[in-house]
């Protein structure tokens, strides 16, 4: 997905979007990478846009926006909205659990639990001993 958003960003066919506004789908330059967003709010020149495939929040000048191609703009995205089945933690507990995951190089397991809202789903995170490591 990244080479051809890429590869159409960078064609020089895209244009650029001139007054962008909330909920403008969109193509945006973030760290010398293409991604497929969602434009969140935008304040003079400085747009938040949501990344459809990361599922992250970035700031982006406006000059780093491209209208997005229909082949890429009727696409799922492929990041999903998560919540944990178990809500007992802070999210600098969660946080510190992550960077542990990462850092030591381990392998887990998202089991898919339920689905809230139509497109929250819940979770739960299991390690290599089938435990849910938030439990």
């Amino acid at each position: 997905m990244e080479d051809k958003v890429k590869q159409l960003a960078e064609g020089g066919n895209l244009q650029t979007i001139r007054k962008p506004y909330s909920g403008e789908h969109c193509l945006a330059l973030v760290e010398n990478t293409w991604l497929r967003g969602v434009i969140q709010g935008v304040t003079d020149n400085i747009v938040e846009v949501y990344s459809l495939d990361y599922g992250v929040l970035d700031l982006v000048n406006c000059q780093d926006l491209r209208k997005i191609p229909f082949e890429l703009a009727s696409l799922p995205p492929l990041a999903i909205q998560c919540v944990f089945d178990t809500l007992n933690f802070s999210f600098s507990s969660v946080k510190s659990i992550f960077e542990q995951i990462v850092n030591e190089d381990k392998v887990v397991t998202v089991k898919f639990i339920d689905v809230r809202n139509k497109d929250v789903a819940v979770v739960q995170i299991i390690d290599e001993n089938g435990k849910n490591i938030l439990d």
